[in-house]
This record gives C-alpha cells, sequence and structure tokens, in this order.
C-alpha cells in the first residue's frame, strides 16, 4: 500500500506461464510498521505456538513481534 495516497498500488507483475517475477521499475515495496524486508514465511513461534523454542514447561509461550 502507498502509504501516502492510502491505496494499493502494483509494484511488480508475476508471469506464471514463464514463472518469471519483475519488479516495477521505481516502484518501493512499503512493508508494515516501517520495515524493510518482508515478514518471516512462518511466525517465530509457528501458527498456534507450537514451535519447541516457544514452549514452556508443556505451556505455551507466546512472543509479540511488533
Amino acid at each position: 500500500m502507498d502509504p501516502e495516497a492510502g491505496i494499493m498500488r502494483p509494484v511488480a507483475s508475476y508471469f506464471g506461464a514463464r514463472r518469471v517475477l519483475e519488479k516495477l521499475a521505481g516502484v518501493k515495496v512499503h512493508w508494515p510498521a516501517g520495515k524493510r524486508d518482508p515478514p518471516p514465511d512462518v511466525p517465530y513461534c509457528g501458527f498456534s505456538g507450537e514451535a519447541v523454542h516457544c514452549m514452556i514447561h508443556g505451556r505455551y509461550h507466546y512472543l509479540i513481534n511488533i
């Protein structure tokens, strides 16, 4: 989303037949919270807190990453 205009704008085109992603020249991706990189594919504690490193004594420990 373009944060100044408040509307969605294209940043790339994907051509499935060729499996090619072409970024549009001069267009920048605006990630949430002003971050520079995309979010991870899988949340730190998994989608339901099941990651072993987030479990403490059989209970779930939730981390909120803002």
